[in-house]
């Protein structure tokens, strides 16, 4: 054998499931909300709006089970298959009935967000149901478990009311995203001046985390701690609002250690009550009860620029599965829809009495992961070695949202490729050879026939040296040797 080091090749597929201008996964393809409203993703329509505008590739209006004016939450599988909503009191099943043990849970109608459903972590069937109770009440915030394999899928709720955060009053918000792990969850709520943080895995819930900030609050009950606390589709960013305080809190988070950091807290904000992020994070809306919709850049927004007006009445503003934001306004049927809000928002469309019931103020809360599907990390890539990475793209929207070509950036320098998308093809792959050790980002990036760039596709590479030299006439292998193949 000779100095020369041998070179293996070792196929490393790495899938990120990317849905461009679609849906990352479609657990939140059923929204119920309101007085028995309801909107389904899985059937599209199209529709006229206020100025003449038609647009297609709109949910199809529904009715459900839930009356409720603020709070709801629901779940669907990966598939858009509804599996079961609440209101934080009452659990209804995939056919909109009261599910088996499913009343008497100790959330409220009445708080901003009542709660929100979050996979078991390692169960196929099994959900946790976070609740909480509304401002003026003192059950604060507890969780449930729902087994769908049981009542032939129509499930039962078979763990009820274990308290997880009761200390006297309630601010009414709750958040839940995925662990960088891949795994596990976080819990986030905030309560006046601190963040609370739950790691959940396979063995339940953590002691909370607690991260405390200098923040403004006015009060300790009812409508003063009513608002929406959300996250950008990264995990990386959160907005909460306080509609009574007028003010909105946004803060820094890692997903990978559940740390809350850089809190920074803007007051003036008429009756601020529910923002959402744009899918890239670059962008927030905010909603208030004020009928007083504004715009701003996130990172503008935190160093206090001034806020521009999108010229909405809209009370709550919830992101889509289709990427686009949809808003309502209280006791009306109306639906508006931000169909660009990476871009600013600057086509915005109302259409009259598209809702079959009135909407209250309340949206369903959804976990912000699963607007963003993410690859998982592989534990290492050797140098000097060809590796192939995989991305997986289900196109859906309008043709003229869909992107025409991909640009993958592999974080080292290199000059990025560019690769054009093919009608009917959704797999996609990329070949690439690290010359030294270190940890990358690899960044796809999808882009429109315009030029226009998209949500792009990120994900790890932790690059390694895996030989050990010896002598200079032996070298061996210390990792990879159960993986090698021959793939080139």
């Amino acid at each position: 054998m000779t100095g020369q080091k041998m070179k293996r090749i070792i196929l490393l597929a790495i899938i990120a499931i990317a849905f461009l201008q679609g849906q990352a996964q479609k657990e939140m393809n059923w929204w119920y909300f309101g007085s028995n409203a309801g909107l389904n993703f899985n059937s599209m329509k199209t529709a006229i709006s206020t100025t003449g505008i038609s647009t297609t590739n709109l949910p199809t209006p529904v009715t459900g089970s839930l009356n409720t004016w603020e709070g709801c939450f629901s779940i669907s599988d990966i598939n858009g298959n509804f599996l079961m909503a609440s209101d934080g009191m009452t659990v209804y099943n995939k056919n909109n009935a009261i599910m088996d043990n499913g009343t008497g849970l100790l959330g409220h109608n009445s708080a901003a967000q009542s709660g929100i459903v979050v996979p078991f972590p390692g169960s196929e069937y099994k959900f946790y149901i976070l609740s909480v109770d509304y401002g003026s009440g003192t059950n604060g915030i507890s969780y449930s478990i729902v087994d769908l394999s049981l009542n032939g899928g129509l499930g039962k709720v078979i763990t009820k009311n274990i308290s997880l955060l009761k200390t006297g009053y309630t601010y009414e918000n709750i958040a839940a995203v995925s662990h960088s792990n891949g795994t596990d969850y976080w819990i986030i709520h905030q309560k006046g001046t601190t963040f609370y943080v739950w790691k959940l895995s396979a063995s339940g819930f953590s002691a909370p985390q607690t991260y405390t900030f200098p923040l403004a609050t006015c009060g300790t009950s009812g409508e003063a701690l009513a608002g929406k606390l959300t996250f950008s589709s990264d995990n990386t960013k959160l907005i909460s609002c306080l509609y009574l305080c007028n003010s909105i809190t946004t803060a820094s988070f890692d997903p990978s250690t559940g740390v809350v950091s850089d809190a920074k807290q803007r007051t003036g904000l008429a009756w601020a009550y529910g923002a959402e992020f744009s899918p890239s994070g670059e962008y927030i809306y905010i909603g208030s009860l004020s009928y007083n919709t504004y715009k701003a850049k996130y990172n503008d927004f935190r160093s206090g620029a001034a806020l521009s007006s999108l010229g909405l009445t809209v009370d709550n503003l919830q992101i889509g599965p289709d990427k686009r934001i949809y808003g309502i306004k209280r006791s009306t049927r109306e639906l508006y829809v931000i169909m660009d809000p990476d871009n600013g928002g600057t086509d915005v469309r109302v259409f009259s009495n598209y809702l079959l019931t009135n909407a209250g103020i309340g949206l369903p809360t959804f976990m912000a992961s699963f607007f963003n599907a993410k690859a998982k990390e592989k534990s290492f890539v050797c140098t000097d070695n060809d590796f192939r990475y995989t991305v997986e793209i289900n196109m859906s929207g309008a043709a003229s949202d869909q992107p025409t070509k991909l640009i993958w950036d592999f974080g080292d320098g290199s000059t990025p490729a560019t690769q054009n998308i093919v009608a009917s093809q959704t797999t996609y792959k990329q070949t690439h050879n690290y010359t030294l050790t270190g940890k990358y980002t690899v960044t796809i990036t999808p882009y429109k026939a315009n030029g226009t760039a998209l949500s792009p596709v990120t994900f790890p590479a932790n690059v390694v040296d895996c030989v050990f030299k010896t002598n200079r006439m032996i070298r061996t292998d210390l990792q990879n040797t159960a993986i090698k193949a021959t793939n080139r």
